[in-house]
């Protein structure tokens, strides 16, 4: 079954939208940044369900962290995150509750172009004792080799850091608070 993409076009109001950036936009914002080859090795089929599965992560991941609110006309209705009321752009200008930022875009094709290679978050990888695998050799010539390293933790990091996306949707999030907060 083909993947539709109905991007959002910042007005919260698109019936089904569940993409930030459509194929298009991801083409150009690749040739941008010299990388289109590596973007279009990929099918265009490819292409759409990776900026379908960029957006779900974005969403997913950054919802409690993203500045702004959702907005108020469109709360109930609105697929995706964004847009939002209430972003200023650093000149203090307020940013139109029906314009999503560029970077948010940028950012979902950085997301989309992971996501295209594999699993954006792939499911951590146990052994029979419980313990997150980082590596696993077995080799088998002559004599048996069987290597096995485990992560620092008994518990694995269920979320992935990308640096390049997430500088770039760094600007809209709000800071990680490490703060514990006790009733």
């Amino acid at each position: 079954m083909a993947v539709t993409l109905i991007k959002e076009d910042g007005t919260g109001a698109v019936s089904g939208a569940n993409a930030y950036e459509d194929v298009a936009g991801a083409n150009q914002y690749m040739e941008n940044t010299n990388r289109k080859d590596e973007w279009t090795a990929f099918s265009q089929a490819t292409r759409r369900a990776a900026l379908l599965t960029a957006t779900q992560y974005m969403d997913d991941r950054y919802r409690c962290r993203y500045l702004g609110v959702r907005q108020e006309s469109t709360e109930d209705t609105q697929p995706l995150e964004f847009p939002r009321e209430d972003l200023f752009f650093p000149s203090g200008a307020e940013i139109p509750a029906a314009q999503i930022p560029a970077e948010i875009l940028e950012a979902c094709a950085e997301f989309a172009l992971i996501a295209a290679a594999g699993p954006i978050q792939p499911d951590p990888v146990y052994d029979s004792t419980g313990r997150s695998v980082e590596r696993k050799l077995v080799r088998v010539e002559g004599a048996v080799t069987k290597d096995t390293t485990y992560g620092g933790s008994p518990t694995p990091v269920l979320n992935r850091r990308y640096p390049a996306a997430e500088q770039i949707l760094s600007r809209w999030l709000r800071p990680r608070s490490r703060t514990l907060l006790r009733a």
